[in-house]
């Protein structure tokens, strides 16, 4: 069967070809290595590939271990170091070897690379990254034109896109997300952090799980969590800089300093998410408009990260009256409040002292409309892109 073709794996390549040093962070799970073990079966150097989940490769990595490391190295090799994040002073290691070989370097594993290793003092200017994140309904959708099978908006609400679970029945999903979940999902966490409990780690998800997209605050949470909003923030950066849940921010220079502190999150995977939730039929379910709210900012992020889009910041926006914009996207100079309605037949109306000017963008995207309008958006931002 032919692996899923992945957006940035043009960009990926052009960056192993033409710089010394590629960093791919994500998610685990999200295909990572199954994206560079496919580039590099097309790559016709020599490849020397270790695992920082492997003792025994993270020795040959070790201080101790380098000289001969480096010593055995050849002109044009490639270095594949996977789950790097569990290799002590990676950053440190990477640049030792690209200062003394003539190699390319690829690295790849979650954010706590720089959480545990602080990869990127040591490798500033020296290397290019990527985000990659679970399938966007686009991936999905080529992959399915070609292999006919059943692309669908309720599977992605349900199971969400990590590529294991997106090529399984439905049965297999429940399954494969039951193992993804729980130690796994944050296991860096874990081992780096020094933090010995998981069950905080599970408390807070289930309160972000049942307050998915609701606007909130850090002593909200806290309170909710049963911990104290030191520990609350602490854990909170922990599942954001691992590909776990992130946050959007309020739009507006003018909002005070207590609606400020608000946020909201999201998980960067509805299959994850569900798992502190369940698997109900989406017509049933009564937080399908939360789900899918969820759903079309990650479509978003997902199309800016696999089509290069620069300088684009994600918010929402609430005014002092209650009235809300699910999603505020500035790009460059430009401006685009998005209201995100599951059902076709809602109505939405952007407040008139949301503070843009007349060029902003406006949208309400549904369920019918989606991929048109994440398209649509995406286009306009990238055209609207300029280079010194």
């Amino acid at each position: 069967m032919d692996l899923i073709k992945r957006k940035l794996e043009t960009a990926i390549k052009s960056s192993i070809k033409n710089s010394q040093i590629t960093i791919i962070y994500g998610l685990r799970q999200v295909g990572k290595t199954t994206l560079i073990q496919k580039i590099l079966e097309e790559h016709k150097s020599n490849v020397l590939k270790l695992s920082g989940d492997l003792k025994s490769d993270r020795e040959i990595l070790g201080e101790d271990n380098l000289e001969e490391l480096v010593g055995t190295l050849e002109s044009g090799q490639v270095l594949f170091v996977d789950e790097a994040q569990r290799v002590e002073n990676i950053g440190l290691v990477s640049k030792y070897i690209a200062d003394n070989c003539d190699v390319k370097i690829i690295l790849t594993g979650s954010s706590s690379f720089d959480l545990a290793n602080k990869i990127k003092e040591p490798l500033t200017g020296r290397s290019n990254e990527f985000h990659l994140l679970p399938l966007s309904y686009f991936e999905q959708k080529r992959y399915a034109v070609k292999h006919i099978k059943q692309k669908s908006l309720e599977s992605n609400l349900l199971f969400g896109s990590l590529p294991a679970v997106f090529l399984s029945n439905n049965n297999e999903k429940l399954l494969k997300l039951n193992q993804l979940s729980g130690s796994y999902l944050y296991k860096d966490i874990l081992d780096f952090q020094d933090i010995r409990n998981s069950n905080k780690l599970e408390d807070i998800l289930q309160v972000l799980s049942n307050n998915l997209g609701q606007i909130t605050s850090m002593n909200n949470l806290a309170q909710l969590s049963e911990m104290n909003r030191r520990t609350l923030l602490k854990y909170m950066d922990l599942l954001e800089n691992n590909y776990i849940v992130y946050g959007l921010r309020p739009y507006g220079k003018r909002l005070n300093r207590q609606i400020n502190t608000k946020m909201k999150y999201y998980f960067t995977d509805l299959g994850i998410r569900n798992t502190y939730n369940n698997f109900s039929k989406i017509d049933s379910r009564v937080d399908k408009g939360a789900l899918f709210e969820n759903f079309i900012v990650n479509e978003f992020k997902k199309s800016f990260s696999n089509n290069n889009v620069l300088f684009s910041k994600f918010y929402f926006y609430r005014n002092y009256d209650g009235q809300e914009v699910d999603l505020i996207i500035t790009s460059g100079k430009s401006t685009y409040a998005i209201e995100i309605k599951y059902s076709e037949k809602a109505k939405a109306r952007i407040p008139n002292d949301l503070p843009v000017d007349d060029s902003c963008y406006t949208s309400v995207v549904n369920r019918l409309n989606f991929d048109i309008e994440i398209e649509v958006i995406t286009k306009r931002c990238l055209d609207e892109q300029t280079f010194a």
